[in-house]
């Protein structure tokens, strides 16, 4: 809370100050004059980010709060961080003069635009067509689109101090981690009765604590972790490798282990054209040892028996992925076109021993809302990934790589979660362009002109 607090001091000052008109990148490579976000819309930020990364769903049923139902309260449907979001989305709407126009950024962005289109068009469908409750949909897909446009608004200095908030929760979450599967028992309880323990620590099931743990380990590799001080950054991505055994996700540590891989063959052939400064030299030589080393010691402790005990012997989930050809050739062409009716599909995942979801999310999607609803949401989800590489750097692309192989192999986005949000945080502030883009200023709908001429850059031309 102190890396927050002084963040939020730093570039806040006085709460509710007078607003100031700042020059930002639009997300499209455009920059323009705005005001910039008030301490309030800045500390419901830092509280939506803090909210999704520590409260999971898992933690939200167990208090009561009826996050994975499907009757009850509308309230409860959505996470708490969407509604932190939301009333985030309201204050800057009305801050901005007219609620209404403020929204036209997402026709300055046409990807953002034909993403969000798409996601609502399968929200409708699943509504009218499969008649199953829309709050998934709203939650996983349609709420990243709002807030892509909230970060993108966001100084540079905002966004620095995000990334420092992640690197931060993402270490608590990773030593809480080990600190359980030392102890034998989770601080919350053993929530998912599982033949073997594994740690669940902030962020919920191991599963979706794996996937985002192995998509953080990816992006620091890329270039994420330039915030860090240069000697935490080998530690942060060694503790997070650690958590990653720890959790127990098969397919997160081998997707992540591989691009690493990759990541690491690219900066190889680079180096053969960027000599080393000493200073990379000395963390090269003592980095590789230690990381060796510790690696070794862990192993000798025992910290990754699970994990090799379900590598050698595992039955539940090599099953559910193999059934999933037979389940499909089980539902009739109209079904497979419109969406299968939702109780007949259950009572096909019992019998066919997939009882914990399917492990898939394209074959999820498609057996939930059919080809017609299916398929625009496949390409939203091209659309948005190329939205997200425009408004970052290259480390987004086995970032974006790393995302979709997991989510292939796993319930992921299929069902309700802010996955995609995690990403999103990932690449906006982890992953943000070195430098601010330049180009020639556009004027708020508000602001006088006079003004909109005062802040355009003045550019010398050569000769």
């Amino acid at each position: 809370m102190a890396l927050i607090a002084g963040a939020y001091a730093r570039e806040t000052g006085a709460a509710f100050s007078r607003p100031k008109f700042a020059r930002e990148g639009d997300g499209g490579g455009r920059v323009v004059l705005q005001k910039q976000p008030s301490s309030l819309e800045i500390f419901l930020l830092y509280l939506t980010v803090i909210t999704f990364f520590m409260i999971s769903g898992d933690l939200l049923q167990i208090v009561g709060y009826d996050y994975k139902g499907d009757t009850g309260s509308v309230i409860t449907h959505f996470h708490p961080a969407t509604w932190i979001l939301s009333l985030l989305l309201v204050i800057a709407a009305m801050r901005a003069g007219n609620p209404i126009r403020y929204f036209e950024v997402f026709g300055r962005d046409p990807l953002i635009a034909a993403a969000l289109s798409l996601f609502l068009f399968t929200t409708a469908w699943a509504a009218i067509f499969v008649h199953t409750p829309v709050t998934p949909m709203l939650e996983t897909f349609v709420v990243p689109m709002f807030a892509f446009v909230l970060v993108a608004g966001q100084a540079e200095t905002t966004k620095r101090n995000l990334a420092m908030l992640v690197h931060a929760l993402l270490a608590l979450n990773g030593c809480i981690a080990i600190v359980e599967r030392l102890l034998g028992y989770g601080f919350v309880g053993d929530l998912y009765a599982l033949p073997d323990f594994r740690a669940s620590a902030l962020l919920g099931h191991p599963l979706s604590n794996a996937m985002i743990t192995g998509l953080y380990v990816i992006a620091c590799a890329s270039g994420g972790a330039r915030d860090l001080p240069a000697l935490l950054r080998v530690p942060a991505i060694l503790l997070q490798i650690v958590a990653l055994g720890v959790f127990g996700g098969r397919s997160a540590l081998g997707v992540t282990m591989a691009l690493l891989v990759v990541i690491s063959a690219v900066q190889a052939l680079r180096l053969l054209f960027v000599p080393l400064t000493r200073a990379q030299i000395l963390v090269f030589l003592i980095g590789v040892p230690v990381l060796i080393g510790a690696m070794a010691a862990l192993y000798f402790a025992g910290l990754f028996d699970p994990l090799i005990a379900r590598s050698l012997d595992d039955v539940g989930s090599t099953r559910a992925r193999l059934v999933l050809p037979n389940l499909v050739s089980q539902v009739t062409w109209t079904e497979l076109m419109f969406g299968p009716d939702q109780l007949n599909l259950r009572r096909l995942t019992l019998l066919e021993g997939t009882e914990y979801g399917i492990e898939s999310f394209w074959i999820g999607s498609l057996l939930l809302y059919g080809f017609l609803g299916a398929i625009p949401l496949w390409i939203g989800c091209g659309i948005y990934s190329a939205a997200l590489l425009r408004v970052s750097r290259w480390g987004t692309i086995p970032l974006l790589v790393g995302f979709w192989l997991i989510a292939s192999t796993a319930n992921s986005i299929a069902t309700k979660g802010l996955f995609l949000l995690f990403l999103q945080v990932m690449v906006q502030c982890l992953l943000r362009p070195l430098t601010p883009p330049l180009s020639p200023p556009r004027a708020m709908p508000n602001m006088p002109r006079g003004l909109a001429r005062a802040h355009a850059p003045r550019v010398q031309r050569a000769g």
